[in-house]
């Protein structure tokens, strides 16, 4: 959960390119998933219609925490976004960066 956090908060391109194709996404060398759970779960998760990249990393947080792991695995990933992007929108307002 703590990897998807990070992930989320500071990674542009998402579980996908983070992760690589080889799983070792985690840092040294700590494989998160198999060269194949991998590129199952892209392929399973192409055929869904919202973001890719939220969703597979749900889908490896479900297989490595059943139900539970894919909800904080998802929060996980999501919740910084949904904390810094309203807060940089009254930023931008706050310093003047829309005229009304």
């Amino acid at each position: 959960m703590r990897y998807f956090l990070r992930l989320g908060t500071l990674g542009f391109g998402g579980p996908v390119r983070a992760l690589r194709t080889d799983g070792t996404g985690a840092g040294a060398g700590e494989a998160l998933v198999s060269s194949e759970e991998m590129l199952e779960s892209i392929a399973v998760c192409q055929s869904l219609p919202e973001p890719l990249a939220i969703q597979v990393g749900i889908f490896i947080s479900y297989l490595r925490g059943g139900f539970w792991g894919a909800w904080a695995g998802g929060w996980a990933f999501i919740l910084p976004n949904f904390i810094l992007v309203p807060r940089s929108g009254a930023l931008y307002v706050r310093l003047g960066g829309c005229r009304r």
